[in-house]
């Protein structure tokens, strides 16, 4: 591939590939992860805010006990605290609810029984945090909310970790009911959750970075197709200018009804050069209209003659004979015409019909497809044993098989691939056809010319082509033998 298109392909198609998965990946860490975690630590706060109001649905139940039923308050807020105090959750049920009141003096902790009736003015954490005055604080304030601090873990005092707490006020009795998370078990909890969903990015990037790979390499193939083809166009054209040069006599090379190529014998004969002969167009040569000639055409393969008369630059009218013969020039019908003056053709009539004799024999080798020369093909399916293709192949007298499946091919095995795969390495002759079989199937258009495919097998290094029909099915084989018959 030149490289100004291989520039090219990577500019448009490798680039905004790679771009695309990147933006995916950062996509990925910048915005959903921490969005994700966002909304577990809201969830977490959430549940925290809820359960703190349940524990104080209890204690408004004991203070309504006073109030309807008479009940001791002192009896009431004993009960209270005590019920609270046996209440836990979380997954090792371990998680508790705290009383304090607005002194702030200790109600009820379940793990911490000492501290029972202390007064925790002076208290603080391990950070020098004065927990329990910000509580009341807060309280105070709004009535309730969140802290953090530092605090032990759960039943064990000698683990000091970051918690946080909901604290909610009970302004008849001046209680403090709150409840807190671990911030670790958070952290915990989402580590597990984002390790999840980094497996699932990274199985969405691998799959996505597969397809944009599938992408990019198809059109890579598509790129390489499109340069091949213009270099073979390049080349075609290269040979048809290098004939139509050679030529003894003068020659123009038409196609679309536009002639792209004049030798030197032509400008001589004419008087217009090289450029001028390539923007006038035939009726402007000659007193004869293109289609008229092109009608001439029964037969392709063969050569057509008409007389006519030739517009020469300096205003000379020379009569003429046009000997044409149709090409294959970049997949369409060209033209080659060979203009004699017919003095001259008189005067050299034996060399001229020896020279045009040659030159449609050469272009009629030269442009000969292939389409009459394929075989049908011999096919067996791919669940078939090496045995029973190889004994197909000897009743039919061939010397390739191909291998279907679900009625298309999708391999072949050649008498090569049998000696060298299968007698010289010992496989089982049960063994299924298709693990022997050469895939994928090298393949070639069977409207294409005879040296094109004669070149197509040597370059491949293969002994047969599989040839397409316009739809792009295979249609039959051709090999080296075809060209023998």
């Amino acid at each position: 591939m030149p490289e100004n298109n291989l520039s090219r392909f990577f500019v448009s198609i490798v680039i905004p590939s790679i771009l695309a998965v990147l933006f995916f990946i950062v996509l990925i860490f910048a915005v959903i992860i921490p969005s994700f975690e966002r909304n577990i630590m809201e969830g977490k706060k959430e549940m925290i805010s809820e359960l703190t109001n349940t524990a104080w649905s209890l204690v408004e139940e004991y203070h309504n006990e006073v109030l309807l039923k008479g009940m001791p308050e002192d009896t009431a807020k004993m009960l209270a605290a005590e019920r609270i105090g046996q209440i836990r959750y979380g997954e090792e049920y371990k998680d508790y609810f705290w009383i304090i009141d607005e002194r702030p003096v200790m109600i009820m902790h379940p793990y911490r029984p000492e501290l029972t009736a202390t007064d925790l003015s002076d208290y603080q954490d391990p950070d020098g945090k004065r927990l329990f005055v910000e509580a009341v604080e807060t309280v105070s304030g709004n009535g309730e909310g969140y802290i953090d601090y530092m605090w032990q873990w759960k039943d064990d005092s000698t683990r000091i970790v970051p918690k946080l707490s909901y604290v909610r006020g009970f302004a008849p009795w001046g209680w403090i009911v709150g409840t807190g998370i671990y911030l670790e078990d958070v952290r915990s909890e989402i580590k597990t959750l984002k390790n999840k969903l980094l497996r699932i990015t990274l199985l969405f990037t691998l799959l996505i970075s597969g397809i944009l790979a599938f992408i990019i390499r198809q059109s890579l193939v598509i790129e390489r197709r499109r340069s091949s083809a213009e270099r073979k166009l390049r080349l075609s054209r290269q040979k048809y200018k290098s004939l139509v040069d050679a030529s003894t006599e003068g020659t123009l090379m038409i196609l679309k009804e536009e002639i792209i190529f004049s030798n030197v014998k032509f400008s001589n004969l004419s008087g217009y050069d090289p450029a001028e002969v390539r923007g006038m167009s035939f009726e402007g040569l000659f007193n004869l209209q293109w289609m008229k000639m092109v009608d001439l055409f029964k037969d392709p393969r063969q050569s057509v003659s008409h007389e006519t008369v030739l517009n020469c630059k300096d205003g000379i009218d020379k009569e003429v004979v046009l000997s044409a013969s149709q090409v294959s020039y970049a997949e369409e019908s060209g033209y080659i015409v060979v203009v004699k003056e017919v003095s001259a053709q008189r005067q050299l009539e034996r060399d001229t019909e020896r020279l045009s004799e040659e030159l449609q024999t050469s272009l009629l080798l030269m442009n000969q497809p292939i389409k009459p020369l394929v075989s049908d093909l011999l096919r067996c399916p791919a669940t078939t044993t090496i045995s029973d293709a190889a004994r197909l192949m000897t009743r039919k007298k061939r010397n390739i098989i191909f291998i279907t499946q679900e009625e298309s091919v999708i391999g072949v095995v050649n008498n090569n691939d049998l000696t060298r795969r299968v007698v010289a390495a010992g496989v089982d002759l049960s063994r299924p056809v298709m693990e022997v079989m050469t895939s994928p199937v090298e393949t070639i258009y069977e409207k294409v010319l005879l040296y094109e495919a004669l070149l197509a097998l040597k370059n491949r290094s293969v002994s047969h082509l599989a040839t397409l029909d316009a739809k792009g099915n295979i249609s039959g084989v051709i090999g080296h033998e075809n060209f023998l018959e």
